[in-house]
C-alpha cells in the first residue's frame, strides 16, 4: 500500500474496492459530527490498520465534541488492546481542550491502567497543564503508572 500525503500526515492510499467503501462509510460518519461518533468509535477495533488510522484521524479531528464519548470508551472498552491504543491516540490527538482537562480528571480513576492512558494522553499532548498531576503520578504506587508518568513528563518537560 502506497500513501499520499495530506497535510503533515502521510494518509494511506486504498485501492481495493472493499477498503475504500470503508473509508467511504468512516468520512461519512465523520462528516455526520456528533451523531456519528459512536459509529466511529465502534470501528477503531477493525483489523485494518489504515483504516483504524483514518478513524483516529477522524475523531480528533472532531475535538472537544468527542472527547466525552472516547473517555467513557477508555474506560468501558478494556478487553481489546487495540481499541484501547486507538482511543489513546484520538484523545491524544484531539484538536479540542477537553482531552487535557478529561485526561486529568482520568488519572483519578480506580484502573491503574486507565491512569496510565491518562498519563500517556498528557504527555503525547505535551500537556503543560498536567504537570502537577504528572508529578504526583510518578509516585503513584503501581509501578506502571509512575513510569508512564515519568515518559510523559519527558514529553512535557516538566
Amino acid at each position: 500500500m502506497t500513501t499520499m500525503t495530506f497535510g503533515s500526515e502521510p494518509r494511506p492510499r486504498f485501492t481495493s474496492g472493499p477498503d475504500r467503501e470503508s473509508l467511504d462509510r468512516v468520512r461519512e460518519r465523520a462528516a455526520r459530527g456528533a451523531e456519528g461518533i459512536g459509529e466511529l468509535i465502534d470501528s477503531l477495533g477493525q483489523p485494518s490498520w489504515a483504516l483504524r488510522r483514518e478513524v483516529v484521524r477522524a475523531l480528533a479531528e472532531l475535538g472537544d465534541v468527542a472527547v466525552d464519548p472516547l473517555v467513557r470508551a477508555l474506560v468501558s472498552r478494556r478487553d481489546d488492546e487495540t481499541t484501547v491504543a486507538a482511543l489513546v491516540d484520538a484523545l491524544a490527538a484531539s484538536r479540542g481542550r477537553a482531552a487535557e482537562r478529561s485526561a486529568v480528571e482520568l488519572a483519578e480513576h480506580p484502573n491503574p491502567a486507565v491512569v496510565v492512558d491518562a498519563a500517556v494522553i498528557l504527555g503525547r499532548r505535551r500537556a503543560r497543564s498536567g504537570i502537577d498531576t504528572l508529578v504526583r503520578l510518578s509516585r503513584h504506587g503501581d509501578d506502571n503508572v509512575a513510569v508512564a508518568a515519568l515518559e510523559a513528563l519527558g514529553h512535557v518537560g516538566g
